[in-house]
């Protein structure tokens, strides 16, 4: 018995026998260390921002290291280190030859894989198609168990960045812009040798926009690499998540490694409309008298109430829907004001030929199916109509008043309660008479809001004046003032007809025309030989005006 123990143990000491349980002598026992304390500071930078913001991270990769990384955190103002893959240790660290890393910024929060010598970036599953900012080859420092770095990052090379001012965070992120001089890049992984690999899109293909909020409001960066640095012409297409199509023609270089501010999309630019091109189709397409067009009528009629703050009360408005309306669709509005006395039924009437002329025009092509919407102008606390045939300046001031009843009370409930396309290049506004000079008036003082404007037989009373009935004191003071509001952009459409024989606007319309003209104001100028104060003008006036909005 001695004897076989004594061998037991000598085979045991030869190593020719284990005691380990659960090991074999191919297996190695786990790593063991102690975990790394990081001392990384950032220089502050501009790339989509001004200087780095809460959340924003900075993975981190060391040279000749598998699996793990670094993870740096901006968070009040400091960065934060955390382990990615499993934890640093010092055992790390003391294998690896180079003291060299590589570091990557990405727009969103990505995960991050290890496979075959490469650490990838995905979001959902694809790689992010936007900004990065990187830095490779950049030495550190390990002092006992302290790793030590600086980070400077930078863009890719010929990259651009468009930044985009959007109306909320809703809308962030719901874009998707293109150009053929731009190709859309993602950082697609970084190698353990610290190589950064890209991967790249046809140029033309979507660029995906990356919205967050700043001091100066929502913002959506969309990034790419220039086809051609020296470019000074450049195509953009932009399509919303709604279907709405933008398209924009930037005629200046885009520097790489710049960010180009872009005009919002309600500026006159984003639809590639230049106004003195549309404002000169017009003129060349202008007829004198409406042709005889078939005899056909647009949409369906209903009435329906808004509550007006600016009243104090609920006003009425006759909306027309297009033909087949789809609430998943969006559509352009039309406004149409009647004169005074008038009400929401007025401009209906069939002597002014509106459903036949839009009806006609979206038959022909020349203009999209659209909205319209005929409100009942007269904005008083007393009721819908003024007392009586009172031409007075306090009646006029309460038709006034309809400024502000259209855009804080009437536009948000279209808006609310049908399905209204943005931009003013889906809005358009035009009238008669009174609600001419309304129109006139509303529209050259909110081409931000109206980018299509117009008026048949505008009364008096837009500038100090004096017709048969009375003297108007102006909404407008003076004559030089009669010109469109600083910053705002130009209307794509401003047309002013009137007829030679109009006994009750007399000729105002052409005096608008005239002022218009001495304060350089764009337009378009239309006189109907012996037409009068009636639907004889209108008719000519619409025919016109219809078949040349939302185009």
């Amino acid at each position: 018995m001695k004897k076989s123990l004594f061998f037991l143990y000598m085979m045991v000491a030869a190593g020719l026998l284990s005691c380990s349980k659960g090991t074999t002598p191919q297996e190695e026992e786990p790593a063991t260390g102690v975990p790394m304390n990081f001392e990384i500071s950032v220089d502050e930078v501009k790339a989509s921002k001004s200087a780095w913001e809460n959340n924003d991270v900075i993975y981190v990769f060391f040279k000749g290291l598998e699996n793990k990384y670094l993870v740096v955190t901006r968070s009040n103002g400091s960065w934060t280190c955390t382990s990615g893959g499993s934890t640093l240790l010092d055992t790390d660290f003391s294998a690896l030859v180079e003291k060299n890393l590589t570091a990557v910024h990405l727009p969103v929060a990505v995960d991050v894989n290890y496979a075959e010598g490469k650490f990838s970036f995905t979001k959902d599953g694809a790689p992010v198609y936007n900004y990065y900012l990187f830095q490779t080859n950049k030495a550190y420092t390990v002092n006992g168990k302290t790793v030590s770095a600086k980070l400077s990052m930078q863009k890719p090379a010929d990259f651009v960045q468009l930044s985009l001012p959007i109306e909320s965070v809703e809308q962030a992120a719901h874009f998707v812009l293109s150009c053929p001089q731009i190709k859309p890049v993602a950082c697609q992984s970084v190698n353990t040798d610290g190589g950064v690999n890209e991967v790249n899109l046809e140029p033309g293909a979507g660029l995906n926009g990356f919205g967050y909020s700043s001091s100066s409001g929502v913002v959506d960066i969309f990034s790419g690499r220039l086809v051609d640095p020296s470019a000074t012409s450049y195509a953009f297409t932009l399509i919303c998540d709604d279907g709405t199509v933008y398209s924009l023609t930037y005629n200046n270089a885009l520097a790489a490694g710049n960010v180009c501010d872009f005009p919002a999309l309600t500026d006159a630019q984003w639809d590639g409309a230049d106004p003195a091109q549309t404002m000169q189709e017009l003129r060349d397409d202008l007829v004198e008298f409406a042709p005889s067009v078939p005899n056909n009528s647009y949409g369906s009629v209903k009435t329906y109430q808004y509550l007006s703050k600016t009243a104090g009360h609920s006003k009425k408005v006759r909306v027309v829907l297009p033909p087949n309306y789809d609430k998943a669709q969006k559509y352009p509005v039309l406004f149409v004001l009647h004169g005074i006395f008038g009400d929401e039924n007025s401009m209906l009437d069939e002597s002014m030929g509106l459903r036949k002329m839009i009806a006609n025009a979206v038959s022909d092509g020349k203009t999209k199916d659209m909205i319209v919407m005929l409100p009942q102008m007269f904005t008083s606390p007393t009721g819908e109509q003024p007392s009586g045939f009172s031409f007075d300046q306090q009646t006029m001031r309460y038709y006034d008043k309809f400024e502000d009843d259209l855009l804080e009370d009437l536009i948000p409930w279209a808006k609310e309660n049908f399905s209204v396309a943005e931009g003013r290049n889906n809005m358009a506004i035009t009238g008669f008479s009174l609600g001419g000079r309304e129109s006139l008036y509303i529209g050259t003082q909110h081409t931000d809001v109206f980018g299509y404007v117009g008026a048949a037989c505008p009364s008096a009373g837009i500038v100090p004046s004096t017709d048969q009935f009375m003297a108007h004191e102006g909404t407008i003071k003076n004559e030089a003032d009669f010109r469109l509001k600083d910053g705002n952009p130009l209307p794509y459409i401003l047309l002013i007809s009137g007829g030679t024989n109009d006994n009750t606007a007399g000729d105002y319309p052409e005096q608008y025309h005239n002022i218009l003209n001495n304060n350089g104001v764009d337009h378009v100028w239309h006189s109907i030989t012996g037409t009068g104060h009636d639907g004889s003008s209108v008719r000519p006036h619409f025919y016109n005006f219809v078949r040349h909005i939302f185009r």
